[in-house]
């Protein structure tokens, strides 16, 4: 069966008519195809090739197949329908608009589900994608306000991302995700939580200053695995912090992370005059293992290594 939409490659004549059209009646019956199934309660993935060869009697037939997918009991369904149906009534924003209360509650669920991954599956685009920016930023905003604490740590992750590659929503935003972070960091939450509030301050970079002192309280409350994590999060908001590369500097000794890795760390996010310094104090202490003394040992070697490479410790830009 012809592509979907097929191109001549480079050196190669065009298609003839005849064959144009053959390909466009397959591409048709392929649309057809993909209408039945959704009909069945299927969430076909629907996008512009759909578009362009679907007259709009089709379309709007897609459209309303797709639309109690987002009532489905599967969650996956929910997604893969919101997906299609942002795609298919792109350009049409009256449809849009009243697509959007759903999609964003589909997103969130998703992003409230999988808190504790840092990477999670990718929807953000689909708020996007809505071309409602000021609308959604408006609803996410009310879900900070929330007594849940997994709402209002997922509602600031997406504000975070969405707001990446403007500035102007990024700056309206990141106070009000700030002081709530700031609010949650001092109550009971988790390790993982904390661990995630962390991430989300430290894409902040320096905006996130507020902070730092909770985010200190948190690092000496949590168990060893998240101190780290917690650490790198309040150098890259706060480079020279003599508390966090302290912490850093022990977990690096007693292994929590790769030494190597830590290294580079410190080198980026801290002037080598105060990682020499730290290290060497941590060593003064004495009560350190041998092997512990070792790898701090190395350490200044590197940062030393850093420090003439690059004149100075390089900072990360924000």
């Amino acid at each position: 069966m012809p592509p979907l939409f097929a191109q001549a490659d480079d050196g190669d004549e065009a298609p003839k008519a005849d064959s144009q059209e053959e390909i466009l009646q397959e591409s048709k019956k392929l649309c057809a195809i993909l209408l039945e199934k959704a009909k069945q309660g299927v969430p076909v993935p629907v996008g512009d090739a759909f578009r362009r060869v679907a007259d709009p009697q089709m379309q709007a037939k897609m459209e309303e197949a797709l639309m109690p997918l987002l009532q489905s009991d599967n969650p996956i369904a929910q997604r893969e329908a919101a997906k299609s149906l942002v795609s298919l009534l792109r350009g049409n924003q009256a449809k849009l608009d009243q697509l959007r209360p759903q999609v964003i509650e589909i997103v969130m669920a998703f992003y409230e589900e999988s808190q504790y991954s840092r990477y999670p599956y990718n929807l953000q685009q689909l708020l996007i994608d809505l071309n409602s920016m000021d609308e959604v930023l408006t609803s996410l905003g009310k879900r900070l306000e929330s007594e849940d604490f997994t709402k209002q740590i997922a509602a600031a992750s997406v504000l975070v991302t969405i707001t990446r590659n403007n500035t102007a929503n990024r700056e309206r935003m990141t106070p009000n995700v700030v002081a709530t972070l700031n609010s949650l960091l001092d109550q009971r939450i988790s390790d993982n939580q904390a661990s995630q509030i962390a991430d989300i301050l430290e894409s902040l970079g320096p905006a996130a200053v507020e902070a730092v002192p909770a985010l200190k309280r948190q690092m000496h409350r949590v168990d060893q695995w998240a101190k780290p994590g917690i650490a790198a999060a309040i150098l890259e908001i706060q480079p020279d912090d003599p508390e966090a590369v302290q912490t850093l500097i022990y977990a690096i000794a007693n292994k929590t992370i790769n030494a190597e890795s830590a290294a580079n760390s410190l080198a980026a996010r801290v002037s080598a005059k105060v990682a020499k310094a730290a290290i060497e104090e941590a060593l003064a202490e004495g009560d350190l293992l041998e092997d512990q003394e070792k790898t701090l040992q190395e350490m200044i070697k590197k940062v030393g290594k850093q420090e003439e490479a690059f004149g100075r410790s390089p900072k990360l830009p924000y």
